[in-house]
């Protein structure tokens, strides 16, 4: 599984993804830990204060297949991480704290460098942040295997399975609120 750092929409600098342990302040996410936890993604924050620390992103139960990748977040000191489908998001200059993403499982990170979010889409929803956190949440818009096929300023172009038709549907969802036109709809 190959992990990336995803960073076109602010400076990338202050983040560091690592091959090994570091020396230094260590935080197993999501026991909260210091001294022990999960094996996953590994991450140096030097964020030019004093809380320069290392955390370690527990991987997902999900298998490989799921994406591992460090992005950081426009305009803040918040960083995405996702190891092996598992998300959080950290504050660099807070060591050890995070709050855990709406995309459960995260099935694929996409950049809307316009809008300056980050659209993450699960089995059948397409959750957007943003610097200041999360800005939307779609509706149930797929039955599983909800795929965004191609990202644009003001769409997210995707694809899913319906089950009612057997076949698959493709649909739009807008960038600045999260509203669907298409897709399956739940009654």
């Amino acid at each position: 599984m190959k992990t990336e750092v995803i960073g076109t929409l602010r400076d990338t600098q202050s983040v560091e993804l690592c091959d090994g342990f570091p020396t230094g302040l260590r935080y197993y996410i999501p026991e909260g830990s210091t001294k022990s936890g999960r094996d996953g993604v590994i991450v140096r924050f030097a964020s030019g204060t004093d809380h320069e620390w290392i955390g370690v992103f527990a991987f997902g139960e999900y298998g490989c297949s799921f994406p591992s990748c460090v992005v950081p977040l426009p305009d803040s000191d918040r960083v995405l991480i996702v190891s092996s489908g598992d998300g959080f998001i950290v504050r660099e200059g807070i060591p050890g704290g995070f709050e855990k993403v709406k995309a459960v499982p995260v099935r694929s990170v996409h950049l809307v460098p316009r809008q300056k979010l980050i659209a993450l889409a699960d089995d059948t929803t397409i959750v957007a942040y943003g610097g200041d956190g999360l800005r939307w949440q779609s509706e149930r818009i797929g039955w599983h295997d909800l795929r965004i096929e191609k990202v644009e300023d003001s769409a997210i172009h995707c694809k899913t399975f319906d089950i009612r038709s057997d076949e698959d549907i493709e649909f739009t969802v807008d960038t600045t609120s999260g509203s669907a036109h298409g897709g399956i709809k739940v009654v």
